[in-house]
């Protein structure tokens, strides 16, 4: 996998070492975005077909994975704020 660079402050980054957290982020729609996408990706992974009892159980993991993703999310920005 090839690094790429960013600039940021006069200085150069590996592109997947900078965590661009603006402090105004709305977490909840940035939620709802990762488990929509989640959710998109079990029902077509899935092929389920009309069983709303399945459609629950992804809801609930869509929301498990949006969450987990924005915990670390949340964490790989703190601590690259204290490095």
């Amino acid at each position: 996998e090839p690094d790429f660079y960013c600039e940021k402050n006069g200085l150069y980054y590996k592109a997947k070492e900078l965590i661009i957290c603006d402090p105004n982020i709305n977490w909840e729609k940035r939620r709802y975005e990762l488990a929509k996408s989640a959710m998109q990706g079990y029902c077509i992974s899935l092929g389920i077909n009309d069983d709303s009892a399945t459609y629950e159980q992804i809801a609930k993991g869509s929301l498990r994975v949006a969450d987990a993703m924005i915990k670390n999310l949340i964490i790989k920005n703190h601590e690259s704020q204290n490095n």
